[in-house]
């Protein structure tokens, strides 16, 4: 193959929260007070202060949405003197809030692994499902005998899945940030009428696979981090309460 002919397979990925932009509100999950009593400590953990962290990430998030529209307004202006630093700003906090994302759904799975996980941490020494990335790779097998996974990805037995692929979705988008030198590409974008976060993910750096091009309307991407949240707190909830009426059943 001659590689001055190369063509790389570029696929554009557009993200969709499965409801209108529109119904989009600025939400304070308060983890802590709401969902504290569904986890219980170990030798190495405290739940509770891992939720009172995890909610001023969310909080955090919250503020970097406002920051980013206040830069994408500026930067709509076009103005020589403003738009450099409107652009930058932009730019860099739309990827740190990607990672706060990230960090907020790691971590509620590692708590959850924790709690569900067959072997204990205070035998076992290991989170068995520490991230997304791990949780994403699993085969349909292995979700059917997998508590976990059952409550972070759903289930056929009511516990709500995962329908718009968010969990896919942000992994990608977070590692394209992380490893991909292409991003530079998209240094000087943002959307037209509403910001956007966009990248490239090329996996592990193999420009002959498939490169995504991630190009999203960041209210979708906040209101799928919403969601997502949502509804895996909901399935444990659900979960641990299935498991307590079998138990006083038997």
């Amino acid at each position: 193959m001659q590689m001055s002919n190369f063509q790389p397979r570029i696929e554009e990925v557009n993200y969709d929260s499965g409801r209108h932009s529109s119904s989009l509100e600025l939400k304070d999950f308060s983890l802590c007070l709401n969902h504290s009593a569904l986890f219980q400590p170990t030798r190495f953990t405290n739940p509770q202060l891992i939720l009172i962290k995890l909610d001023a990430r969310i909080e955090r998030i919250n503020s970097q949405f406002v920051e980013i529209c206040k830069s994408h307004s500026e930067a709509l202006k076009k103005d020589f003197e403003t738009f450099p630093t409107a652009i930058k700003n932009h730019k860099a906090i739309t990827e740190e809030m990607v990672y706060n994302m990230r960090v907020v759904l790691d971590q509620l799975i590692q708590l959850i692994s924790i709690e569900l996980q067959t072997n204990p941490l205070n035998e076992s020494l290991k989170i068995e499902l520490d991230g997304i990335g791990k949780v994403i790779k699993k085969k349909t097998q292995e979700i059917e005998k997998n508590q976990v996974l059952q409550v972070v990805l759903g289930n056929t037995d009511g516990l709500a899945k995962d329908t718009t692929g968010f969990l896919q979705v942000v992994n990608n988008l977070f590692n394209g940030f992380k490893h991909s030198l292409f991003n530079i590409e998209t240094e000087m974008e943002f959307g037209e009428v509403t910001p956007t976060v966009t990248g490239f993910y090329v996996p592990y750096g193999n420009i002959n696979e498939k490169i995504e091009r991630h190009n999203h309307n960041l209210k979708h991407v906040l209101m799928g981090f919403q969601d997502t949240i949502d509804r895996i707190m909901n399935n444990l909830a659900e979960f641990k309460k299935r498991n307590s009426e079998q138990q006083k059943t038997t």
